[in-house]
């Protein structure tokens, strides 16, 4: 993953967590780790695979899917690239009933 991208997950994960009034240590201990763990995610000193960052989204109460269509949306349209949006209903529907 190039350095933009993990910026922004590591962005969104806090926003994750953020929005839901928890702190960093609420997560790590929820999911059983050492109180420093999701903030050390956060800050960039730790990096994450997929599996983990379903797990902390869990931790969080978030939905992985539709957490990472937003990731998508938010990291992959550059100049150059096409849009290689992920058709989702439902995902859809919540757009169309937000304009």
């Amino acid at each position: 993953m190039r350095r933009a991208e993990q910026d922004a997950l590591r962005e969104m994960l806090k926003e994750e967590r953020v929005a839901r009034a928890l702190t960093a240590k609420d997560v790590s201990l929820k999911l059983r780790l050492h109180s420093t763990y999701i903030s050390r995610v956060e800050r960039g000193y730790r990096t994450v695979d997929v599996i983990e960052v379903i797990d902390i989204l869990e931790a969080i109460g978030a939905e992985p899917k539709s957490f990472f269509l937003r990731f998508l949306d938010r990291t992959w349209r550059r100049p150059g690239k096409s849009d290689p949006r992920i058709e989702d209903p439902v995902l859809e529907q919540r757009r169309s009933e937000g304009s």
